[in-house]
């Protein structure tokens, strides 16, 4: 099941389990142990015509598989998202799940944003990513030399 901040309310925080999921999957992605309050999600909330924050969750297990975020961008010369954070589970990596969190991610954006005409992201090559982001159709260039990190694109 995948669960958008704007649905969020709708299932209520009374799912303790997906709150601190989302916020397990976030430390992994970012070393920090900063939890995503409920005033959070109701700043996301208010947020959702421009940014959507999908989540990948299992409910008869209790279980947050991944989490995604993205903003959108109408700025000159096209439309286009970011795509800012996306990580998985580690006890569900390789089994398609990041997978299916980046087709849903690409679908809703584009139900939600339909002139979006790029989707672009920016991720650490150490990381081991880039084979993943090139089998989902983004192509790779070197964006900054002193910080390694490289900049993906997918053009629609």
């Amino acid at each position: 099941m995948f669960i958008s901040a704007d649905e969020w309310m709708e299932i209520s925080i009374q799912n303790d389990w997906m709150l601190k999921g989302v916020n397990e999957r976030l430390e992994e992605l970012y070393g920090v142990k900063e939890s995503l309050t409920p005033e959070d999600w109701n700043e996301m909330r208010r947020r959702a015509d421009s940014e959507l924050l999908l989540v990948y969750t299992v409910n008869e297990a209790g279980a947050v598989l991944g989490v995604a975020q993205a903003t959108y961008s109408f700025r000159p010369p096209y439309p286009k998202v970011y795509v800012n954070s996306v990580v998985v589970s580690k006890s569900f990596r390789g089994q398609s799940a990041g997978s299916a969190l980046m087709q849903e991610l690409h679908k809703r954006c584009l139900e939600r944003w339909p002139r979006t005409q790029m989707f672009q992201l920016t991720s650490a090559p150490k990381r081991g990513t880039r084979p993943f982001y090139e089998r989902l159709g983004y192509t790779a260039r070197p964006s900054n030399e002193l910080g390694g990190t490289i900049d993906y694109e997918r053009r629609l």
